[in-house]
């Protein structure tokens, strides 16, 4: 095989691989004018390799990107490379796309000649990240709105997440614990936070054998000590942690007072039973004195 027929080969098999990428491909020269594009790039803005060969890349920019889009063939004009770069651009049918751009300036006998560069579609991505966004506005108007306070934890029993209802429990602001205290250290009682760890755990390694419910004395950044119903779930297909916290400091005070009186009535009904038959026993031993 003679050079010629080599060097027609390899491009060949360059050309083959190029075509078959995943991605838009492209080439501009020094006039920022594209002398070849891969099928990807055609099928995705819906134009045939003649109507796109020979004409600007301006052409198929979206008005709002054109000036980033020729500042960064400038750049590549200087002979420098840029970061990754999201531009719009324009189909056939005039639908409009976002794209993220990967260049390259193209260097022939030390001076850049033109641009080579591949371009992804984040049409996809972006509307993920739509629905994404809406997801997490959605959680956290749920999130602000539900009447306990709400925290979200991770693994390890840092605190990511709260909400209104929790910074009026704790004290602290939601800069003071997301991401900077542990929920561990919020609880008064050792014993209790010893119990709390081996629930934590057993939770993370089966959320069903641990107590979804149950009470603990949480301390406060004032210091003081408040009785809490805390109920934990694990969220689904994750590590974390959701609480739901209720202070039932004053409910628990009642509870408490109540259970004092009982125990107090009881008592006097001891006493009481007890004097009756004190009584009892008097009469009878003085009955059986007088026969």
């Amino acid at each position: 095989m003679g050079d010629g027929e080599e060097i027609y080969v390899h491009a060949k098999e360059f050309e083959a691989l190029f075509e078959n990428a995943g991605d838009a491909l492209f080439v501009l020269d020094e006039t920022g004018r594209f002398t070849w594009c891969n099928k990807v790039a055609l099928d995705t803005l819906g134009f045939a390799e003649q109507e796109l060969v020979g004409k600007e890349f301006a052409r198929i920019i979206s008005p709002e990107s054109v000036e980033k889009a020729k500042q960064e063939f400038a750049v590549h004009m200087l002979g420098k490379s840029t970061k990754p770069y999201e531009l719009a651009v324009v189909t056939r049918k005039g639908r409009k796309l976002p794209i993220e751009v990967n260049s390259v300036p193209v260097f022939v006998r030390g001076k850049a000649s033109g641009v080579v560069g591949m371009a992804r579609n984040l049409t996809e991505m972006k509307k993920i990240e739509a629905e994404l966004e809406e997801s997490r506005e959605e959680y956290c108007t749920v999130l602000e709105t539900t009447g306990t306070a709400v925290m979200l934890s991770d693994e390890d029993m840092t605190i990511s997440r709260v909400n209104g209802r929790f910074t009026e429990l704790t004290g602290y602001s939601k800069e003071e614990v997301e991401g900077r205290k542990k929920w561990s250290e919020l609880v008064a009682s050792p014993s209790e936070l010893e119990r709390m760890k081996v629930y934590h755990k057993r939770r993370m390694a089966n959320p069903g054998s641990a107590p979804k419910s149950y009470h603990f004395s949480l301390v406060d950044k004032q210091g003081n000590v408040k009785n809490v119903l805390i109920s934990v779930e694990v969220v689904p297909g994750t590590r974390k942690s959701v609480s739901s916290m209720i202070d039932v400091t004053e409910r628990k005070r009642v509870e408490d007072a109540i259970k004092s009186m009982h125990e107090e009535r009881d008592r006097e009904l001891g006493r009481l039973k007890a004097r009756v038959a004190e009584l009892e026993a008097e009469r009878r031993k003085e009955g059986a004195s007088r026969s």
